[in-house]
């Protein structure tokens, strides 16, 4: 699976963001473990490609940005952002009809 990532408002350029197993994030502190590969984000706020993840298994992405530990989650070729609670809470009850 190769992946590259355009979120410079969740890593901004010259972040050095990392691809983890999935089971490595520990919401709000560093993500465990070593990381699978890693890449800086550049000039056009691009991150990757990431080419060394395996199909269909989920892996995050993990930067310390100013202190703050931020993770955006990646499976095949889907990508789910985590969102806040509410936001959460409100696609799941979209997607259930609630």
């Amino acid at each position: 699976m190769a992946v590259t990532v355009k979120r410079s408002d969740l890593f901004p350029v010259g972040t050095s963001v990392s691809a983890y197993p999935a089971a490595a994030a520990h919401f709000g502190l560093h993500a465990a473990g070593a990381a699978t590969e890693t890449h800086v984000v550049d000039a056009a706020g691009a991150c990757g490609p990431f080419t060394l993840l395996t199909a269909d298994q989920p892996y995050v992405l993990f930067a310390a940005v100013g202190g703050e530990q931020r993770y955006l989650e990646i499976s095949d070729s889907e990508f789910t952002e985590l969102g806040t609670l509410a936001e959460r809470i409100a696609a799941r009850r979209a997607a259930v009809g609630a």
